[in-house]
């Protein structure tokens, strides 16, 4: 490697390995956070096979929104049924409650997440195993997902005292990580009575919907429900919305990650093209002489070659282990909103990687070639004349 790189100038050698290295680590850096964001609006178009809603209310507004019939615990007792008798029966309607909580650990007191829900609302967004048989008669059974049991080192079988109450652990649920119930698996769920564990005051009450894909739609849905309720004192999540936003900015990404990627392409290319043909150029009498000593244009340009070719390799090495590094501080902010595990994504990130380095190294032959053979293909006796 040193008796290949001889010939060329130190400092140029650094300054084309740090400068590739870096168009290296750029490429990486932004296909992996690029594939990240993909990913995560892949998830987001699965919403599209089948037309899901989360309707929401609060208590205040409960005598508006039903037209002066129900207070608040009125409608939050009545919603589900009302609603379910104004949609078709292929629209499945579950009434859940969301609140906050505090459960003893041996570290202290913690905060926790409730969720009410039914054995059927569990079956519907995947949660394994179901709940036992009789969660929906107790009281004092309760369910929590996998990641709340991990962070607060209790499972299946163990009590949990919640804002001084105890209930029963049940069932630890691993549950799908899918909109609009991200993170839902860091939770503790109830079957009723949530307020009694809650430590915080109830404000509002949430139904999710679910059809085939194509038999409901967000219009149809608010005039639906118009003839009994002020659907503007509702707040209605649609994930057709979603799928439709995560389509389009898909679309964007993909024109930034591969506009970006071939920017930094080519100055990496520009890169060792410059020193390659600046090397060749002041290396002219030594290929001369070469030739006048039988060094075919083969050889000539071959050795050329490798010499560009094993740049190329030492910028990628440190390119890629820069790029991962980078690439990962970069993510840590990202994970909030795109929590997907590396296995969702792996493919993303590698095989764009892999054809781009497979790109760089054609790119460094090139840049070898190209003035190896120009060089290669001068008469011997002209250049050692002009030197």
């Amino acid at each position: 490697m040193r008796q290949l790189l001889a010939a060329h100038k130190s400092t140029r050698i650094v300054f084309a390995v740090v400068t590739l290295a870096i168009a290296i680590a750029g490429v990486v850096t932004n296909f992996s956070l690029s594939a990240r964001a993909l990913a995560a609006f892949d998830h987001q178009l699965k919403l599209r096979d089948s037309d899901q809603f989360m309707v929401s209310g609060r208590y205040t507004d409960a005598q508006l929104a039903s037209r002066g019939t129900h207070d608040g615990p009125a409608l939050s007792g009545q919603i589900g049924p009302l609603v379910t008798a104004l949609l078709p029966a292929s629209v499945e309607v579950h009434q859940i409650a969301f609140r906050q909580s505090s459960i003893d650990t041996n570290a202290g007191p913690l905060p926790v997440r409730l969720v009410q829900a039914s054995t059927r609302f569990l079956n519907t967004i995947g949660a394994t195993p179901p709940p036992p048989v009789d969660w929906k008669n107790s009281s004092q059974i309760c369910a929590i997902g996998a990641i709340a049991s991990d962070r607060l080192s209790l499972n299946e079988g163990d009590d949990a005292r919640l804002d001084g109450r105890i209930c029963k652990l049940g069932a630890r649920l691993n549950i799908p990580d899918a909109m609009p119930f991200m993170g839902l698996s860091d939770a503790i769920f109830v079957p009723r009575g949530v307020s009694e564990f809650a430590t915080d005051v109830a404000v509002g009450w949430s139904l999710y919907l679910r059809a085939p894909a194509g038999t409901l739609s967000e219009t149809q849905l608010r005039s639906s429900m118009s003839l009994i309720f002020n659907v503007e004192y509702f707040q209605i999540w649609s994930g057709a919305t979603v799928a439709a936003r995560a389509e389009r900015l898909k679309t964007i990404v993909l024109l930034i990650a591969n506009s970006l990627g071939f920017v930094i392409l080519f100055v990496g290319a520009a890169a060792i093209g410059s020193l390659m043909s600046f090397s060749v150029s002041e290396r002219a009498k030594e290929i001369a002489i070469k030739r006048t000593l039988g060094a075919s244009k083969r050889q000539i340009v071959s050795e050329i070659i490798c010499e560009a070719l094993l740049i190329g390799c030492m910028a990628i090495l440190i390119g890629l282990i820069l790029g991962y590094f980078l690439s990962q501080r970069m993510e840590e902010p990202l994970l909030e909103f795109m929590q997907l595990g590396s296995e969702q994504i792996g493919d993303l990130i590698v095989v764009p990687i892999v054809q781009t380095v497979a790109l760089f190294l054609i790119i460094s032959a090139l840049a070898g070639a190209i003035p190896g053979w120009r060089a290669s293909t001068e008469d011997p006796a002209v250049v050692l004349r002009k030197s």
